[in-house]
C-alpha cells in the first residue's frame, strides 16, 4: 500500500472543506449500580496544578501572535506530507490561501499531486459571505465554463455536518489555535523566533475528504483524539510557522488502515500577514453547479 492510497487522501469534497469542526461533548456516563456496602471514601490526594513554566526574558511573547489575529489581509500555505520507513518524504497535498476578511473574500488553491495514475491539477475555490465559488477545468466541457456556483450545494450531506458560509471564511491556522485546551507551553527560543505548543483537538488538524464524509466512522474515530501543534513565533514581522505529527491521527482512521505501519505524516502551514492589496473581483462568467456530472466536482 502506498503512502497516498493509506491516508486515503483522495480528491477533496467540492465544498471545500476547510472549516474546522469542533469536538462534541463527551456522552453521558451511566453510573454503575451501587453495592448494597459501600466503603468509607479515601480522602482525596492534592491535586497538583498543571501551570507552564513562563517563558524566558528573550523569548518572543505569546500576544505576539495577536498581530496575526488582527491582520484582515494575508495569505497562508498548508502542507501535508508523509514519509514511508522514515527516508522518503511526500507532498500528498497542499492549499494556498489569500484572503482578504474585509470584503470579505478567501481563494483557495488545493493542488493534489496526483490521485492514482492520473495528475489531478489544481482546484480553486473562492468564498465570500454570501456564495461558493469553484473553478475546476474538468467542468469546461459540461458547464461551457470552469467556473461554477456551488453555494446551493448541500454541504451537511458532503460533509456530514452543517455549516455556514461564513465558516468557509475562517482563517485555519488561526481557527485550529482558537480550539487550544491548555496554554501554550514555551519549548524553545533561536534566532528564527520562540517555538511554543499547544494541544488541540486532533480533528481540528485535519481536511475532511469526500472519503471521510462517506464514512463517517472513519471521523468519528479520531474525536477524543488531541494532538500537539508546535507554533514559532518569528521575531519581528516574518511568517508564523505551525506544524503537528498527525501520524497517530491517520492511523486511527478505519480502525488502523489510514497509515502503514512504519510511514508517518506531518502536516505545517505557515502564514505571512498583511500582504498587498488583490483583486477581490467575482467571475462573472458562472455556471450553475448542476451542469455538473456528480462525479466531476468530488
Amino acid at each position: 500500500m502506498t503512502v497516498r492510497a493509506g491516508l486515503g487522501l483522495a480528491v477533496l469534497a467540492a465544498a471545500g472543506c476547510a472549516a474546522g469542526i469542533g469536538s462534541p461533548g463527551a456522552a453521558d456516563v451511566v453510573p454503575s449500580a451501587s453495592p448494597s456496602v459501600e466503603p468509607a471514601p479515601a480522602e482525596p490526594s492534592p491535586v497538583a496544578e498543571s501551570t507552564p513554566a513562563p517563558a524566558p526574558d528573550d523569548a518572543v511573547p505569546w500576544e505576539t501572535i495577536d498581530a496575526f489575529y488582527e491582520a484582515a489581509r494575508g495569505r497562508y500555505t498548508e502542507v501535508v506530507q508523509a514519509s514511508t520507513d522514515g527516508i522518503l518524504y511526500e507532498t500528498i497535498l497542499q492549499e494556498t490561501v489569500r484572503y482578504d476578511l474585509d470584503a470579505p473574500y478567501l481563494e483557495r488553491t488545493v493542488r493534489i499531486p496526483t490521485a492514482g495514475a492520473d495528475p489531478l491539477g489544481d482546484l480553486k475555490f473562492v468564498y465570500t459571505d454570501t456564495s461558493i465559488l469553484m473553478w475546476n477545468p474538468g467542468a469546461a466541457d459540461a458547464c461551457g465554463t470552469p467556473w461554477v456556483d456551488m453555494t446551493d450545494v448541500d454541504y451537511g450531506a458532503i460533509l456530514g455536518f452543517d455549516t455556514d458560509l461564513e465558516e468557509f471564511l475562517a482563517v485555519k491556522p488561526l481557527d485550529i489555535l482558537d480550539w487550544a485546551v491548555d496554554e501554550p507551553r514555551h519549548i524553545e527560543t533561536t534566532p528564527e523566533g520562540s517555538t511554543y505548543e499547544v494541544t488541540v483537538p486532533a480533528d481540528m488538524t485535519l481536511s475532511i475528504t469526500s472519503d471521510m464524509a462517506r464514512n463517517p466512522e472513519d471521523y468519528e474515530a479520531i474525536l477524543d483524539m488531541e494532538a500537539v501543534v508546535e507554533v514559532l513565533l518569528p521575531p519581528d514581522d516574518g511568517s508564523l510557522r505551525m506544524s503537528v505529527d498527525v501520524t497517530d491521527v491517520y492511523g486511527a482512521i478505519g480502525g488502523g488502515r489510514g497509515l502503514p505501519a512504519g510511514d508517518t505524516a506531518h502536516t505545517s502551514w505557515t502564514l505571512t500577514p498583511e500582504i498587498p492589496e488583490f483583486d477581490t473581483t467575482l467571475p462573472t462568467d458562472v455556471a450553475d453547479h448542476t451542469c455538473m456530472d456528480p462525479g466531476t466536482a468530488t
